[in-house]
């Protein structure tokens, strides 16, 4: 649960960085971490068959707000 609380934290404090200096530069770093993020969960998810189902589920959701991110620095 601990490793949840860190990852929603870290997920909050990027969205408060992305409302408070909305850039292309911004949206394309949080494009980068959300990247990263998504590679980890894949890995764990083939890793490991314990945390297999959520690690996905991660993962998507993780790839989707890259994609979101990706759309918004293209936008600006």
């Amino acid at each position: 649960m601990t490793v949840a609380r860190v990852l929603g934290a870290r997920q909050v404090a990027q969205a408060l960085v992305i409302a408070a200096r909305p850039s292309p530069r911004v949206a394309g770093l949080s494009v980068l971490v959300d990247a990263a993020h998504a590679s980890t969960c894949v890995w764990l998810a083939v890793t490991s068959g314990r945390w297999r189902p959520t690690a996905t589920v991660d993962a998507l959701i993780a790839v989707g707000l890259a994609a979101a991110g990706w759309q918004a620095r293209k936008a600006r």
